[in-house]
């Protein structure tokens, strides 16, 4: 569970989060996991910080002032073994949003996101693996996008791939493991007009794991 608070010029709002994960086991060689999160926004007009010429001023009179809860969930399930992984997850399930403003925003909400991927392990020799990879991205406006990629494995401890998005844009991604570190970084390079005034997004991960995982958990140490 997180909790959280921030604040804007005229709003201040509170978060709270919290997740759930079940796992089992298919024929002692596959995982099967579910996971489930809820999420809760607290939106109010912070009076100290703004002033309006109208006393009357209806912002000041309406839901925002006492405050309002936005709630959102998410859904997720993943299938994974040695040789292949699957799954597919949810977003903005109850199109939660916070109508401030105009009366055109009376009826607006979030669009809801559905992510389906999946990927299969090819082992070229004892020490390479070759991976493909797929993933589909749709919101409830119906406009599906897809990242088609590969990835290329050695020795279970160094990895590089690159991916095709198909709305114009490369993925490259390189990382290392080494015992219990994992490091990687990705570059995404888009290729359409947008890219004359930008150079890509650039990301770095660091992970370490902790705990005997090998004794208390069974997962299966993929990347």
């Amino acid at each position: 569970i997180v909790f959280g608070d921030w604040s804007s010029d005229v709003c201040s709002s509170d978060l709270i989060q919290g997740s759930y994960a079940y796992h089992l086991w298919l024929h002692n060689s596959t995982q099967l996991s579910f996971g489930l999160s809820f999420t809760g926004y607290h939106y109010k007009i912070d009076e100290e910080q703004i002033n309006f010429e109208d006393p009357n001023e209806p912002w000041m009179n309406n839901e925002l002032r006492r405050g309002i809860f936005v709630p959102d969930a998410a859904f997720g399930i993943y299938l994974l073994n040695a040789k292949y992984n699957a799954g597919f997850s949810a977003e903005q399930l109850f199109r939660g949003s916070a109508k401030i403003g105009s009366e055109a925003y009376k009826y607006f909400s979030m669009d809801r996101h559905y992510y389906l991927f999946g990927s299969y392990y090819f082992e070229l020799n004892s020490m390479t693996e070759l991976e493909p990879s797929l993933l589909l991205m749709m919101s409830d406006q119906f406009k599906p996008q897809a990242d088609i990629g590969v990835t290329y494995i050695y020795n279970k401890g160094f990895w590089a791939g690159l991916a095709y998005r198909t709305n114009g844009a490369v993925i490259a991604n390189v990382g290392v493991k080494h015992t219990r570190i994992f490091i990687g970084y990705a570059f995404d390079f888009t290729l359409q007009e947008i890219q004359r005034i930008t150079y890509g997004t650039h990301e770095i991960t660091l992970a370490v794991k902790l705990g005997d995982s090998a004794r208390k958990y069974r997962w299966l140490d993929r990347y």
